[in-house]
């Protein structure tokens, strides 16, 4: 390779580290302007929320905001999991009631209707892992309503 051919080998070389260096700084500013942006952004919603958040304190406002009820409520996976929970609860204490029952006065129509309990707290909890919460708690209410009747009906007769 002769002198000339190397120094414009160099030379490009020189050229293209200097443009790669251009290029990282450009790119380095706009992430700074970027975050700069984000941090500003996020300054301003902080302040919007306490200014709204004071005016409410002043002004006696009780009625909360869309945004304020979604915080506080559960998702919808919370949601499923504190039904399923609350569905093993019932079935637990119903099959302790059942023992206590049975324990009592042996009879088929007790075991059947506390039997029915347990099958349906089951479905319950079938149900809420399948997303179906509504109409499980429905279910649920419904049934173990049914039960305290049933089992009042049962101690009388």
């Amino acid at each position: 390779m002769t002198s000339t051919g190397k120094e414009e080998l160099d030379r490009e070389q020189l050229e293209s580290q200097e443009q790669t260096t251009a290029s990282e700084e450009q790119r380095r500013e706009t992430f700074e302007r970027q975050t700069a942006a984000h941090e500003e952004e996020r300054e301003t919603e902080e302040q919007r929320e306490r200014s709204e958040e004071q005016r409410r304190e002043t002004s006696g406002e009780q009625w909360e905001t869309h945004e304020e009820r979604q915080r506080r409520s559960p998702s919808p996976r919370q949601a499923r999991r504190i039904r399923m929970f609350v569905a093993a609860f019932f079935m637990a204490a119903a099959a302790i009631v059942l023992v206590v029952r049975l324990s009592e006065q042996s009879s088929v129509l007790t075991l059947g209707v506390y039997g029915a309990a347990l099958i349906l707290c089951g479905v319950v909890i079938e149900l809420s892992r399948r997303g179906r919460t509504r109409l499980g708690m429905w279910l649920l209410v419904a049934g173990l309503a049914a039960v305290a009747v049933a089992d009042q009906l049962l101690r009388a007769g």
